[in-house]
């Protein structure tokens, strides 16, 4: 009996022995399973941040070369702006029959004694200094000056770029504009020249033909308006193509580089056209909304 009750003691004592290391076991492996789902946090973590590291780096490097890349094209601009400049002054020089001056020995511009530039010397200014001066000046007859002098070099750039597309272009034709080949013609007027206003808005409309087309119905359409004596607003229309609104001050290489008389469009007969005409298809074609400056 004794003996029956002593070995029933020791079974259970073996019993709670075994589940105490159970739950010891159970306890390390609970530990340990905890301690590397935190490492594995810690690495994810860790992992997240590098992650978020190289991702600012290459944004920063795709902003740097982004503004790299920006800079470079504004220089290129710049150049090619310069080099645009230099060649129609050239260009000028060569019709003035003037000696032409190599850069390196090129006078700076004179300044007046307000800091400006000097208005006596508009032939010297830079093509930007000339487009700062219309855009900006509140003095009329500077205005006047620096137009005439703008126009005069556009119109030479032209001469000299048309002369240079004639020596290389070898493809097919394009559209004749409606100015190409037209004749310097004084305007006519019923009117004496002192009765007329010295600014006031004038509108054309003229078509042009496509040569390689031989169709006479497959033409274009050309709009000018003319504010004074020099153009502001350009519009062109083609059969096959987007239209073309071209503005002065952005677009004028692009743009008529004659003066209202040398055109000879108030001459033409049913091409005049109403503000209210050119300014709803002006809205049409994209051109959006033009507000003309009081002393333009």
């Amino acid at each position: 009996m004794e003996a029956e009750r002593l070995r029933q003691e020791e079974a259970e004592r073996q019993r709670k022995l075994e589940e105490e290391r159970q739950a010891e076991e159970r306890r390390i492996k609970k530990e340990l399973e905890e301690k590397r789902l935190r490492e594995l946090e810690e690495q994810r973590k860790r992992e997240e941040e590098e992650r978020k590291r190289l991702e600012q780096e290459r944004e920063r490097l795709e902003r740097e070369r982004l503004e790299r890349e920006e800079e470079e094209r504004q220089e290129a601009l710049r150049k090619e702006q310069e080099e645009r400049d230099r060649m129609v002054a050239l260009s000028i020089s060569e019709d003035n029959q003037a000696t032409l001056v190599k850069e390196e020995v090129l006078v700076p511009i004179e300044k007046d004694t307000k800091g400006g530039l000097d208005r006596n010397n508009i032939k010297d200014w830079k093509y930007s200094e000339l487009r700062d001066c219309i855009n900006t000046s509140c003095d009329v007859e500077l205005l006047e000056l620096a137009r005439d002098e703008f126009h005069r070099r556009l119109k030479a750039y032209q001469a000299w770029k048309q002369k240079n597309l004639q020596r290389k272009k070898k493809e097919a034709a394009k559209p004749d504009l409606p100015l190409s080949s037209v004749p310097e013609a004084p305007v006519q007027s019923f009117r004496k020249e002192e009765d007329k206003p010295k600014h006031e808005h004038r509108l054309f409309k003229v078509p042009f033909v496509y040569p390689s087309y031989n169709n006479p119905s497959v033409r274009g359409w050309w709009y000018a308006h003319f504010y004074g004596k020099w153009i502001v607003r350009q519009l062109e229309i083609h059969p096959e193509k987007a239209p073309l609104c071209l503005i002065a001050g952005r677009d004028d290489l692009k743009m008529c580089e004659l003066q209202l008389q040398e055109t000879g469009l108030t001459k033409r007969k049913g091409s005049e056209i109403t503000m209210k005409e050119f300014d709803d298809l002006w809205a049409c074609c994209g051109g959006g909304t033009y507000v003309l400056r009081e002393d333009q």
